[in-house]
């Protein structure tokens, strides 16, 4: 193996154009049978276009034949959209912009042993910064819950990963997160009441500590079929997609709402 430094760059731009062609029923009202008979009046249709450099850049260091160091830092982004027909108004709710994030992560990876047990250990820090966050926000009625751009929050942790290999057959794996968010602060039009929300559920599907474990046995068939495990690792990762279609470009996500 090659001792030494690497580095990796690597850019891209990518440019969104949404069109959304709805009919508004009446009010209050619901409709059975063919679709063409609930439709009234003509479609209103909303076009929402963005665009957004993103970018990733890491450098590592190969201290020892067995232990890498390395530091990333990458931009995500991800393209607005529309939040559909409120049903209790009939009209449109107002549509979300794009959202930003930085990422940075610094981590070591090292292959050692153990009384003669093989072990890997995998070990990281890790910081996103998001701009005009994209959550799902309670509004007060008659706005209901709609997707909106909430302002800026910071998110951090640290992540843990072991493999150890018990028998040539048998391995057992630990994984260990711990992450926290804080929301800095709130785009204008934000009302108090979906930031008390947001502050209240800000650890809802994203809790402070994560921890998981497996074990693996690998059977041993014939050399013409190869090993098969009968057990599938489980994982410790921290961040989720927030609950809606991923379309971000390429950029870990965490799962914060509100509700």
């Amino acid at each position: 193996m090659i001792h030494g430094l690497s580095l990796s760059v690597g850019i891209r731009s990518a440019d969104d154009r949404r069109v959304h062609d709805a009919f508004v029923p009446s009010v209050n009202t619901y409709c059975i049978g063919p679709a063409a008979g609930c439709l009234t009046g003509p479609a209103t249709r909303t076009i929402q276009s963005s665009h957004s450099v993103t970018w990733t850049a890491g450098v590592s260091e190969q201290l020892t034949d067995r232990t890498l160091v390395y530091l990333t830092s990458s931009k995500g982004y991800r393209p607005g959209g529309q939040n559909g027909i409120n049903a209790t108004t009939g009209v449109f709710n107002p549509g979300y912009g794009p959202e930003s994030v930085l990422e940075h992560e610094l981590g070591v990876k090292s292959d050692w042993t153990l009384f003669g047990m093989p072990l890997r250990t995998n070990a990281d820090l890790w910081y996103q910064n998001y701009s005009n966050i994209q959550l799902l926000v309670l509004h007060p009625y008659p706005g209901g819950p709609f997707i909106d751009n909430t302002g800026a929050a910071h998110l951090y942790g640290a992540e843990f990963e072991m493999l150890a290999d018990l028998t040539p057959s048998l391995q057992w794996g630990l994984n260990y997160g711990y992450g926290r968010i804080r929301f800095v602060n709130f785009l204008p039009g934000t009302d108090a009441g979906s930031i008390a929300n947001l502050q209240t559920t800000r650890t809802q599907n994203f809790p402070p500590h994560k921890l998981s474990s497996f074990l693996q046995y690998r059977l041993p068939l014939a050399a013409d079929v190869g090993r098969s495990p009968c057990a599938r690792p489980g994982t410790g990762r921290r961040r989720v997609a927030i609950q809606r279609p991923p379309t971000a470009s390429g950029y870990s996500r965490p799962s914060v709402s509100s509700t």
